[in-house]
């Protein structure tokens, strides 16, 4: 794992306060214009830290560290570091209001394409809903707890009026996400359907029919909640409950065309009418995934984060990414012999192919908790695999086509009016590797099968893949310390950049506190450990039954006969949690053990 993941979000800190802040004003925008997905971001470098990290709280300042406050210190000391985070947050949620007090979610500095109009660039989109998901809750969360030690009553009223408006932000983004999920029936016999088979069918020589049935069959459960639970915001079925009938579901690109206004008492202006095609997209939907997690979390319940009318919301957004990622496992492991998504690159139904879409689908199967053991180490050799195609962890030649997914970026394509063209620029190949190896890391620290060995080498792709991020800092310049050089890591890019991105710096950063999370997290012992630790207790044991019997010849005899029974005591209780300890405090007790049965011996033949 990253042992050193809160230096490197230290690092970060203080880069931004070099950088892009002074006292009670944020200077938004970097190398991509701004934008409310790019401010979004630069936010969430610094609030997610705050809010999801232990030794980085801001919103207590009597618990504040030194090294952590020292970081912001353009922001002010302990005392003014959170009052200027109120400030910044207010300055984001006005930034991204419109003149009707509507919420903006537009990213036009993350569309591409000679038909990138206008009202393309105004227009809503998925990513920007996820973000403000995830930047909205921890805002809030921030806010209700710096409230108790805010004793001004001018600073407790900005504190109440900010909140409002992210919590107004927070709804328009669950309505949003509600109006964006597709799903999509593909009609037998289309060139769609047709690509999905061949993506199912790694076998080749199974009949088509007989995959489509397994197919269905694997996601009865699925059509089932489709059908009878998705009652509000878009996801209309029709056609997918045909027995002979493939599907695919998830979050489109941005609100699709038609989808009814979702019912509801929060007061929240909703778009009329959406621009994207009834067309899942998996970069999109993998996006969703992570954030919704946010909207799930133990933190979010705890802290009441959510009014009665977000829950309710909440819980259709909740329904749909459990279907999502149900669907999206299914599909990506189905069958008995080699998996679909080990076929690389994924492609999609249009014909789209990429080793970004495995990396994402990889994360979401990850994430899933449907997997274990030895499905988990499959998954495990596939981000080594996916590292290696992806030049993160290879050489990359020169002229090496693998390059371009990190510069420029990978371009999805968003489906609209007949014929636009217009796409999405993804360059986050290496921070969501790491991301994804980080969260198999866990689910390997988690399951009682895998060896010690595989953990180690998924710790070890984990540095690696931290290796080539770390070169791609930048060195020189205003925003030196963050993201994104690719010519760090790639010798043959000739293209130098000065300023920040933003959305790539804090994918680097959540990579980095998932890493904190996850050594934070106590690894669940090898069942082969726990039986060595248990066995050699049981000798040890026995051979302290023997010692007792001659342990009244001398007091000091007796003293360590008795010592070595109290390590052996411990040793039983930490058999099952910590093995390894239980194993070396064994050791110790039989060593000394074996010493006296020596003495003894030698005592009796004199």
């Amino acid at each position: 794992m990253l042992t050193r993941a809160d230096s490197e979000v230290l690092a970060v800190w203080t880069a931004i306060s070099r950088s892009a802040v002074d006292g009670r004003e944020m200077y938004w925008g970097g190398r991509e214009a701004s934008d409310s997905l790019t401010d979004a971001h630069q936010l969430l470098c610094i609030l997610r830290p705050a809010t999801e990290a232990s030794m980085f709280i801001l919103d207590r300042p009597d618990q504040t560290r030194r090294d952590v406050a020292r970081s912001l210190a353009a922001l002010g000391d302990e005392i003014m570091i959170p009052i200027a985070l109120v400030g910044y947050i207010r300055s984001y949620l006005e930034r991204y209001t419109g003149a009707d007090g509507r919420p903006v979610f537009s990213a036009p500095s993350h569309l591409r394409g000679k038909d990138v109009d206008d009202q393309l660039r105004s227009a809503d989109v998925v990513p920007s809903y996820a973000a403000s998901i995830s930047l909205c809750l921890a805002a809030i969360g921030f806010l209700r707890v710096l409230g108790f030690s805010v004793r001004r009553a001018d600073r407790q009223q900005e504190i109440r009026e900010v909140e409002s408006l992210a919590s107004t932000r927070l709804t328009a983004a669950m309505i949003g996400l509600l109006r964006s999920f597709a799903v999509r029936a593909l009609e037998p016999g289309t060139r769609e359907a047709e690509r999905l088979m061949a993506m199912l069918n790694r076998e080749k020589g199974v009949p088509s029919r007989q995959v489509v049935s397994e197919f269905r069959t694997s996601l009865r459960q699925i059509v089932s909640r489709l059908r009878d639970d998705v009652t509000i915001g878009s996801g209309e079925t029709t056609g997918v409950d045909r027995d002979n009938v493939l599907f695919e579901c998830g979050w489109s690109w941005g609100i699709v065309q038609n989808a009814p206004l979702v019912d509801t008492s929060a007061e929240v202006a909703q778009p009329r009418n959406g621009l994207a095609e009834e067309r899942p997209h998996l970069y999109h939907t993998a996006t969703v995934v992570r954030a919704v997690a946010d909207l799930v979390s133990e933190r979010t319940r705890v802290l009441g984060l959510l009014s009665a009318e977000q829950l309710r919301l909440s819980q259709s957004v909740q329904l749909r990414w459990e279907i999502a990622r149900a669907y999206w496992t299914t599909v990506a492991t189905l069958g008995s012999g080699r998996w679909p998504i080990e076929d690389l690159p994924w492609q999609m139904v249009d014909g789209e192919e990429s080793d970004l879409l495995s990396v994402v689908l990889a994360h979401i199967v990850t994430g899933s908790g449907l997997l274990s053991g030895s499905e988990l180490t499959r998954l495990a050799q596939l981000l080594a695999d996916l590292a290696g195609r992806g030049r993160v962890t290879s050489r990359a030649t020169a002229d090496d086509q693998a390059v371009s997914r990190h510069e420029p970026g990978e371009l999805f394509r968003l489906y609209a009016d007949d014929g636009i063209d217009a796409a999405w620029l993804a360059a986050d190949y290496s921070p969501l590797l790491l991301s994804a190896s980080i969260a198999m890391s866990a689910r390997l620290g988690e399951s009682s099968s895998v060896s010690g060995e595989q953990r180690r080498e998924m710790g070890d792709l984990i540095q690696r893949v931290w290796r080539h991020l770390a070169a791609r800092r930048i060195t020189d310049g205003l925003h030196t310390g963050l993201w994104d050089q690719p010519a760090g890591a790639f010798g043959h890019v000739n293209r130098l950049y000065e300023g920040a991105s933003w959305s790539f710096t804090y994918a680097v950063v959540h990579a980095l506190v998932e890493a904190m999370q996850t050594a934070a997290e106590t690894p669940r012992p090898s069942a082969g450990l726990q039986n060595q630790a248990l066995e050699m207790i049981e000798e040890a044991e026995v051979l302290l039954g023997h010692a007792w019997t001659y342990a009244n010849r001398g007091q000091t005899i007796e003293q360590e006969v008795a010592r070595i029974a109290r390590s052996l005591a411990e040793a039983s209780t930490l058999a099952d949690r910590r093995p390894a300890t239980a194993i070396a405090l064994a050791t110790d007790a039989l060593s000394l053990l074996h010493r006296l049965e020596v003495a003894r011996t030698v005592d009796e033949q004199f």
